[in-house]
């Protein structure tokens, strides 16, 4: 499926940069600039009220029509962003694969280590 791409990749990097506070919200796993759809992507955990976060999207100025807000994608596929990030963020990736998505590739299982899970 193909979208009209009201955004370039810039404005969602700007978005998403905006998009900090989002991980005061208890279960947000990770943003990412989605280009696929043209929208910023948030990832909450099940349970997460959403509208928490829709709040944090006003505070930064980022308007809604720009994000999808969702599950996590599955693990290997929607932690292979989170292998480089910052060491902040390696309790949100124990909380996916505590979610219950499954990967063995060695970065997936040194993240859970370090994490301790």
């Amino acid at each position: 499926m193909t979208h009209a791409a009201k955004y370039d990749y810039l404005e969602l990097q700007a978005y998403r940069a905006r998009l900090k506070n989002t991980f005061n919200v208890r279960g947000v796993v990770y943003t990412d600039a989605d280009e696929r759809l043209n929208r910023v992507r948030i990832a909450i955990l099940p349970g997460v009220a959403e509208a928490e976060v829709v709040r944090e999207l006003g505070r930064a100025g980022v308007p809604r029509e720009a994000v999808v807000i969702s599950l996590p994608e599955p693990l290997h596929s929607g932690l292979q962003a989170l292998h480089g990030a910052h060491a902040e963020r390696v309790p949100r990736v124990a909380a996916a694969l505590s979610s219950g998505a499954q990967c063995s590739c060695d970065k997936c299982l040194n993240w859970a280590n370090l994490a301790g899970s």
